[in-house]
């Protein structure tokens, strides 16, 4: 770091850890001690992600290294899919009670070995940091972490009235109903939140203490929301619920519901959250998740439709209605309401298993083409069995007349296009020189008669009789 042209002090940094060894972080966090009283606060982002060393040393590094330096504002640690443990989590708590000045504070520990004992030393070691307003903590797919860890962050909370953004990932975890009671009494005492988000996917919990937590928003003046009930088998009582607090939003700005996997929400019950938006005159960035809800179709996104007619507003709009029961009437309608939509940059359509056919997604594209603002497009429609050639004409027709976008992303295995039209759309790509491309045309057409028959290169397997 020494030999880098870097005029320190800088006040942003961000480390990419990943296989690189404790020797070399050390020697870079080391010039960061050179910093004594810099005029602005500093960021540290610190990335471990999919890190296959032993991260005790590592967590131990990152405390010697930066305890004690009062200019660190905002700290971010991911240790994702790592091997972290108690004792790693340990070290980053000691860490935590010598930074005063901390205000923004991540903590990354998904699909890792820590359990109640480690998830304890961090967040009791959250009351030290007096002006801390941002938490973020992720501990997806820890199923060691259970109630005793929301009891401690329960308490933790209480003393944090000024907490203004709070963002919990507890998905397939060891929580029960129980913890979630205690973690929605606790939500109503924050009453500064501006931005929260609970995702609890994949977990047993009651409807009740789920209708419970939905609930608690209606004592918060919020405008980021963010829910996930992924896989929990959820009944339209929660859903009721939910529409019921939606109306008592106003002042949201962005909302994102994450309901997939819950075959038990009817068609009828889950529009009710299209009709709740009505309610909320601010609105300008939705997110709904309704894959593989078995229920759920027409009714849900004509209801949605009726809703994007008179938002002029809207500038991110992200719907995944794959393996549901829509329709191309109901596709119609949504494209027809996608005209009015002059501000939108950022468009997710996931139509895949469905009955989307050529007329559907060629009537659909044609009404995204003129969108002025659009910059970021995915479209999801693999297993659409009804989309050929007409309607990757129509894919064909969007990548060369929409001039606005840089980022596109369109899935489309397993659909019946013929060679020449598939062509057509990857020569496409180099020409209009997108940012991010990803163009997922996989199988043959004539593969695409027997998904069984069809390996990941594309060629027909055929199985000689003997």
């Amino acid at each position: 770091p020494k030999e880098l042209p870097i005029s320190w002090p800088l006040n942003s940094y961000k480390f990419y850890a990943r296989n690189h060894n404790e020797n070399l972080i050390e020697t870079i966090l080391s010039q960061i001690t050179d910093i004594k009283t810099p005029k602005t606060r500093a960021s540290l982002f610190l990335d471990w992600q999919g890190y296959t060393n032993d991260l005790n040393k590592g967590c131990a590094t990152i405390a010697q290294s930066l305890g004690g330096i009062n200019s660190i504002e905002q700290l971010h640690l991911s240790f994702d899919n790592t091997y972290l443990n108690d004792t790693g989590c340990r070290a980053v708590s000691e860490l935590l009670k010598h930074l005063p000045s901390l205000t923004h504070f991540t903590f990354g520990a998904q699909n890792t070995r820590i359990s109640n004992e480690g998830a304890g030393w961090i967040v009791n070691s959250l009351s030290f940091p007096s002006l801390l307003s941002t938490l973020i903590l992720s501990f997806y797919g820890c199923r060691n972490i259970s109630d005793p860890t929301v009891q401690n962050l329960a308490v933790i909370l209480r003393s944090r009235n000024m907490m203004s953004h709070l963002k919990l990932i507890l998905g397939r975890t060891g929580i029960t109903s129980m913890g979630l009671a205690l973690l929605s009494q606790t939500i109503t005492l924050l009453r500064n939140l501006t931005a929260i988000t609970i995702a609890i996917q994949e977990n047993t919990i009651s409807e009740q203490s789920c209708s419970q937590l939905i609930q608690a928003l209606n004592y918060l003046s919020i405008s980021q929301l963010v829910l996930s009930f992924k896989g929990m088998r959820i009944t339209d009582s929660v859903v009721v619920s939910l529409s019921e607090t939606l109306r008592r939003l106003p002042s949201l700005m962005s909302l994102t519901v994450g309901l997939e996997e819950n075959n038990a929400v009817s068609d009828d019950k889950a529009s009710c959250i299209a009709t709740a938006l009505s309610f909320i005159p601010k609105l300008t960035q939705i997110v709904l998740g309704f894959a593989n809800c078995n229920q759920i179709g027409d009714y849900t996104l004509q209801a949605l439709a009726g809703f994007l007619r008179s938002r002029y507003s809207i500038s991110k709009l992200h719907l995944n209605f794959q393996e549901t029961i829509v329709t191309d009437k109901a596709i119609h309608a949504l494209a027809d309401s996608l005209i009015s939509l002059y501000h939108l940059t950022s468009l997710l359509l996931g139509f895949g298993r469905t009955a989307i056919s050529d007329s559907g997604l060629a009537n659909l594209v044609d009404k995204i083409s003129p969108l002025p603002k659009l910059s970021e497009l995915s479209l999801i429609l693999n297993d659409s069995w009804r989309v050929g050639d007409r309607g990757g004409e129509s894919l064909l027709r969007l990548l060369w007349a929409q001039k606005t976008l840089d980022s596109v992303d369109i899935k489309a295995q397993r659909i019946r296009l013929t060679e020449n039209v598939k062509q057509r759309i990857r020569e496409a790509i180099p020409v209009r020189n997108f940012t991010r491309p990803n163009i997922c045309l996989l199988y043959t057409s004539d593969a695409a008669d027997d998904l069984l028959c069809v390996d990941l290169g594309g060629r027909r397997i055929i199985k000689k009789k003997k």
